[in-house]
C-alpha cells in the first residue's frame, strides 16, 4: 500500500472505545429515562387551612371566610377552585348555589400559599336547619419536558352551615340499635347505630357498659368519635377495643351517646353469646372466555354480629387443587340476616368435573364449611390427524364392503381424469430419461 493510500485511512476505534461508540445511544436513552423518572417522582402535595368550616348565620345574610391553600410539594402547579356537593346530601340540604369562591384559579410554587375568599349568600325566606357544600381545590401540574406526564392532587374543605330562619332548630340523635359483635380475636365488641332525626348536623361520642346476667360488671368499651352526622342520615359507631366472653352465657349491655343535645341518646340490650353461621345456596355460573362466577349465601343464626372471612378452594375431578378465591369480606352480618356473596374465580378452567369447598371463618376458631360438585363445559372432541377436530358425535372407522362398492365408480372416474391430466408430464419425463441414457452410453464408450 502506498503512503498516499495509507494517509487516507480513517481511524477506527477498537476495544473499549469501539464499545463506547456503539453504546452511546443506549447510554443517552438511559440518562434521559433516569431524568424523567426523577421528575416523575416529584411530589404534588396541596394543603388547606382550616380543613372544615362551620358557619352559623341567618336567612338573607352574607358572610365570607378565608381558606389558606399551600403548595406542600416540590413542583409548581396551577390550582382550580370549585364548589361541589358535600357527601351525598340531598338538594333540600345542599348549599352549592349559596357559595362563591375567588379566585377560581391561581398558581403556586413550592412553599407558597394563597388566601382564597369563600363568600356565603343565604337567600331570604329559608327554613331553619343545616345546609352543606364543599370547596374543592384541584392541582393541574404542567407536563415534564419530553415526558408528557401530568400529576394532580385534590382536596375538599367542607362548609357546614346552620341557618336560623323559619321554625326552630332541632338537634336530636337516637340510638336505633345496639349490636354485640364477635370480633376476629374471639372477644366481644359492639356496634351502635345512631340516627340523626333533627335538622342540624352533630358529632357524637359515647361508650358501652357490659355486665353479666346477675349484674356483675364485665367492663366498659369506648365508642369511636364520629364525623359530622348530617340530618336524615345515620352512623354505625364501632367500639375501639374488645372484652372477654363465655360462649353461651347471658349478658346485658347499655350504651350512652353524647351528641350535643339536651339529653344523651341511650340504648340497652340483653343477649346470649352464641355465634352460628350457615353457608347456603352455593352455585357456580359459567361465563365464556372468563373464570366462573362463584355464588354463596351466609345466614347468621346466632345472637352475635359476624364479619366472616370467606375462602374458596377449587379441585379438579381427581381431587387435585387447581386454585383459590377470596371474596371481599362482608362488612357485617346481623343476627337473622342472610348476605349474598358473589366473586369471579381468578383464572380460566378447562371443561370437566370440579368440586368447590367454601369456608367461612369467624371469631378466633369458629368456621362453617360447604362443598359443591359441578361441571364446566363439555368434554373436548378427539382430534383427527387427517381432517382436524372431529365433531362430538363423529365416528372414524374402516368402511365396509358395501361402502367400497358404492365408491368404485367415483374412484374410476378420478383415476381416468388423473391419467389424462398427467399424460403431458409423463411424456416429458420419458424424453429426459432417454437423453440421459444416451449420454451415459457415450461416456462408457469413451
Amino acid at each position: 500500500m502506498s503512503p498516499a493510500t495509507s494517509n487516507k485511512r480513517r481511524f477506527r476505534p477498537t476495544g473499549f472505545l469501539a464499545g463506547i461508540r456503539w453504546r452511546l445511544p443506549v447510554i443517552a436513552a438511559l440518562v434521559l429515562t433516569l431524568c424523567l423518572t426523577a421528575s416523575a417522582k416529584a411530589d404534588v402535595v396541596i394543603s388547606a387551612y382550616p380543613s372544615l368550616v362551620e358557619i352559623r348565620t341567618a336567612a338573607n345574610s352574607k358572610e365570607s371566610r378565608d381558606v389558606i391553600v399551600r403548595n406542600e410539594g416540590s413542583e409548581p402547579y396551577q390550582v382550580i377552585a370549585t364548589i361541589e356537593p358535600y357527601r351525598d346530601i340531598k338538594d333540600g340540604r345542599s348549599a352549592t348555589t349559596w357559595l362563591m369562591v375567588e379566585p377560581k384559579s391561581f398558581e403556586l410554587v413550592p412553599g407558597q400559599q394563597r388566601a382564597v375568599k369563600v363568600t356565603l349568600q343565604v337567600p331570604p325566606g329559608q327554613d331553619s336547619g343545616g345546609r352543606y357544600a364543599s370547596v374543592a381545590f384541584k392541582t393541574t401540574a404542567q407536563p415534564f419536558d419530553g415526558s408528557g406526564a401530568t400529576f394532580s392532587a385534590k382536596l375538599a374543605v367542607p362548609f357546614l352551615i346552620t341557618v336560623e330562619g323559619r321554625g326552630p332548630l332541632a338537634l336530636k340523635g337516637v340510638v336505633d340499635r345496639l349490636l354485640p359483635v364477635l370480633e376476629a380475636d374471639g372477644r366481644l365488641g359492639f356496634r351502635a347505630l345512631l340516627l340523626n332525626r333533627g335538622n342540624l348536623h352533630f358529632q357524637a361520642r359515647g361508650a358501652v357498659e357490659l355486665s353479666r346476667e346477675d349484674g356483675t360488671p364485665v367492663g366498659r368499651l369506648a365508642l369511636a368519635d364520629t364525623t359530622a352526622v348530617l340530618p336524615g342520615s345515620d352512623a354505625l359507631i364501632v367500639t375501639q377495643s374488645t372484652l372477654p366472653m363465655v360462649e353461651g352465657a347471658s349478658y346485658y349491655a347499655q350504651t350512652v351517646v353524647e351528641y350535643g343535645g339536651g339529653a344523651p341518646a341511650t340504648m340497652a340490650t340483653a343477649f346470649k353469646a352464641t355465634a352460628a353461621l350457615d353457608i347456603t345456596n352455593v352455585s357456580v355460573r359459567e361465563i365464556p372466555e372468563k373464570g366462573p362466577v362463584l355464588q354463596l349465601s351466609l345466614r347468621n343464626r346466632g345472637e352475635l354480629g359476624l364479619q366472616p372471612r370467606i375462602r374458596i378452594a377449587m379441585r379438579d375431578g381427581d381431587g387435585r387443587a387447581v386454585g383459590y378465591a377470596s371474596p371481599p369480606r362482608p362488612q357485617l352480618v346481623w343476627p337473622g340476616q342472610t348476605v349474598n356473596i358473589e366473586t369471579q374465580y381468578p383464572g380460566l378452567l378447562d371443561s370437566g368435573n370440579y368440586s368447590l369447598s367454601a369456608r367461612a371463618e369467624f371469631g378466633s376458631a369458629s368456621e362453617a364449611e360447604r362443598e359443591l360438585a359441578f361441571k364446566l363445559g363439555n368434554p373436548a372432541p378427539k382430534p383427527n390427524p387427517d381432517w382436524g377436530v372431529a365433531s362430538a358425535d363423529a365416528t372414524i372407522g374402516i368402511p365396509g364392503v358395501a361402502g367400497w362398492l358404492a365408491a368404485t365408480p367415483l374412484l374410476a372416474v378420478l383415476a381416468l381424469g388423473a391419467g389424462f391430466a398427467f399424460r403431458p408430464v409423463l411424456a416429458s419425463l420419458r424424453r429426459r430419461m432417454l437423453i440421459a441414457l444416451k449420454t451415459l452410453r457415450r461416456t462408457e464408450q469413451v
